[in-house]
């Protein structure tokens, strides 16, 4: 929250150095595919976004995409649930 809103950043695992800016304009609620190669997160109004990493060396990321408006702004986890499938690339959208 280091611009006053909540913004989703990414830092490498131990070391913590070179974080890199993920959201634009907010965020909340990431998560990983299940492969670790995108993270997708709720903007404040709501809308499921998409970042993909660009290399395999180290975290790059590539432009935030907007895949859908949903109705939520919280993923349901304790349910089990969640707008997307993070397990593969194929989304599942829950209505």
């Amino acid at each position: 929250m280091e611009s006053g809103d909540n913004e989703i950043y990414v830092r490498p695992f131990p070391t913590g150095d070179d974080k890199c800016q993920i959201s634009v304009d907010g965020g909340s609620e990431p998560r990983w595919r299940g492969d670790g190669k995108e993270l997708f997160y709720l903007t404040p109004d709501g809308t499921m976004m998409s970042v993909a990493e660009k290399t395999d060396s180290g975290f790059n990321a590539a432009p935030p995409v907007t895949l859908f408006k949903t109705a939520t702004r919280r993923f349901r986890l304790e349910r089990g649930e969640a707008p997307v499938s993070m397990m593969s690339q194929k989304m599942v959208r829950n209505s």
